[in-house]
């Protein structure tokens, strides 16, 4: 009975443990920035404010693609769920990109909300 009891315990902490994992995971996702829940549309601007935002950010745009040169993209993304509504969004093709794709962000915060995806 013991051992029964025992075998549920330490499995039951297993899987929660790899549950928390997976969780912890996703909701750091790509480069520590990958949400769950997208931000609400009261956190974002509209699509021409964060188009010209982005324009205006044309350095560190440039900072952020030499990273990686030809494999990382920074473009403005319509929320289909909140009407005019836009986040950027930063594709790039590997996890060796994000050390030097945070320090850059840690640097020169866009003042809209932002995600980095994993391609």
């Amino acid at each position: 009975m013991r051992t029964k009891l025992l075998i549920g315990t330490v499995s039951f902490v297993a899987i929660g443990f790899f549950l928390f994992q997976g969780l912890r995971i996703y909701t750091q996702g790509s480069c520590g920035q990958y949400p769950i829940f997208e931000p609400s549309c009261s956190e974002l601007l509209s699509v021409a404010e964060t188009q010209k935002l982005l324009q205006s950010s044309q350095s560190l745009v440039k900072e952020i693609k030499q990273i990686n040169p030809g494999q990382i993209e920074v473009y403005v993304r319509e929320q289909s769920h909140c009407s005019d509504k836009a986040i950027i969004v930063i594709t790039h093709s590997t996890e060796r990109d994000c050390n030097s794709l945070n320090e850059i962000l840690r640097r020169n915060v866009f003042n809209v909300p932002y995600k980095t995806v994993n391609n």
